[in-house]
């Protein structure tokens, strides 16, 4: 396991800097493709935490005055990926309309209008849904992770626990689509360790209902005793995500993780090791 660090800036400024960057530093920037002009809006570097190739980019942007921010991550070989207990999982998603449905408004906060969650049957165009992938949904408004899988892969999935398989609806017709499943998660994780670095996703927290709204900037880690706990499929305590409406994450076991990569309906990018306290 290699600790890794992104540098990331998100300010403007003179390409000349970011050219002799990459090439004194020896070292990629994944944002710009052409150095064909003046200004640059902004540059990731992806480099080893606390290398000297690290400690000469960092001190160039301090010494030119450019604000960064520093995402760090843990980087692991097949072999260790394939010993790792639990894992986030996520994928771009589809947007859907979420004004059609009916909502469980019970522990929604009064003051911030969070926290509502989906009391009817999930509704959405098949022609929306991937037929030989997990489809995640995602909807302004809806807290809970949202995912969808073709019928003819639940036989994978009856030994998983935490999970159980709701019916899709067609909005238009509102029968449902025999061809495609939701996958209903109902478990939630206790919080993350608090070595794991949580920032503010930038809105302004609620001071009546705490829910805990932040960015991971970081590796997630989890106390062993609440990884030991876990089921195959469980959601998140935190709230991820920018904006008034972030969701849940999806957390899943190893075993979720070989199903889905042996079928290939995700492709290996999409499972985040989650790291345990102890032994890391």
């Amino acid at each position: 396991m290699k600790m890794m660090a992104e540098i990331r800036v998100w300010e403007k400024f003179p390409i000349e800097y970011l050219k002799y960057i990459v090439d004194n530093f020896h070292v990629k920037d994944d944002l710009n493709n052409s150095y064909n002009h003046e200004l640059c809006y902004g540059a990731r570097f992806c480099v080893e935490f606390e290398s000297l190739q690290y400690r000469m980019i960092t001190k160039y942007l301090n010494d030119k005055n450019i604000k960064y921010e520093i995402y760090k991550g843990a980087r692991f070989s097949a072999k260790e990926l394939d010993s790792i207990q639990y894992f986030v999982m996520l994928d771009n998603g589809v947007y859907d309309d979420p004004t059609k449905f009916n909502y469980i408004v019970s522990e929604v906060c009064p003051h911030c209008h969070f926290g509502r969650t989906l009391k009817s049957k999930l509704q959405i165009l098949p022609s929306k849904i991937k037929k030989h992938k997990i489809t995640f949904i995602d909807m302004v408004g809806i807290q809970d992770p949202i995912a969808i899988i073709p019928t003819g892969y639940i036989d994978l999935f009856k030994e998983c626990s935490g999970i159980t398989f709701e019916p899709v609806l067609n909005p238009r017709t509102k029968e449902e689509l025999g061809q495609f499943v939701q996958l209903k998660i109902s478990n939630i994780l206790n919080k993350a360790n608090a070595k794991t670095n949580f920032v503010s996703n930038g809105e302004e927290g609620c001071s009546h209902c705490n829910i805990p709204r932040v960015t991971l900037y970081d590796n997630l880690y989890y106390d062993q005793a609440t990884l030991d706990a876990a089921l195959d499929f469980n959601m998140s305590y935190e709230w991820y995500g920018g904006g008034r409406f972030p969701i849940r994450s999806i957390i899943v076991s190893q075993k979720v993780r070989q199903i889905v990569l042996k079928n290939k309906l995700l492709y290996n990018g999409c499972f985040k090791p989650i790291l345990s306290v102890p032994p890391f």
